[in-house]
């Protein structure tokens, strides 16, 4: 999959689409004059920088599928509005890894404060939080036993 098959590429070039629909939206988003398009682009803009995120996550996986691992990404449950970026079956299948990707500041320090995920001074634990759901709901969802489900 290339980066421009990925949900977040595809959210953003969604997203600049929608701000762009019909000639005098276009023609004003060309000549500067649209603000909807400028704010498209920078919400787009973060969805690419997410998109390339998960591209590199792609790429280091990769070789798991030499040594028997089966690698899925942009996988949704059924009835569920979200997608887990990446799912790894282990090569024994008593085992499931839900990740999701963030493409947090390089150079920067991920420690636990005060029991909250943080990057430097931001505080991410939220996202933590989210992709332990995502995890608990594949489990629901794969409802195997013996298989053990880790985000």
């Amino acid at each position: 999959m290339s980066v421009a098959d990925n949900s977040a590429a595809r959210k953003a070039q969604a997203i600049r689409a929608h701000a762009r629909r019909g000639v005098w939206r276009k023609l004003t988003a060309w000549v500067g004059l649209n603000p909807a398009a400028t704010r498209a682009d920078a919400l787009a803009a973060r969805w690419e920088h997410g998109a390339r995120a998960e591209a590199i996550t792609e790429a280091l996986l990769a070789p798991l599928t030499a040594a028997g691992w089966v690698v899925r990404h942009d996988v949704r449950l059924q009835g569920r509005r979200w997608n887990v970026d990446t799912v790894l079956v282990s090569p024994c299948a008593t085992a499931v890894v839900v990740l999701d990707t963030k493409a947090w500041h390089r150079g920067r320090t991920t420690d636990l404060v005060g029991g909250r995920v943080c990057c430097d001074t931001e505080d991410r634990h939220d996202q933590v939080v989210k992709v332990a759901g995502y995890a608990r709901q594949i489990a629901a969802a794969l409802a195997l036993p013996g298989v053990r489900v880790l985000p």
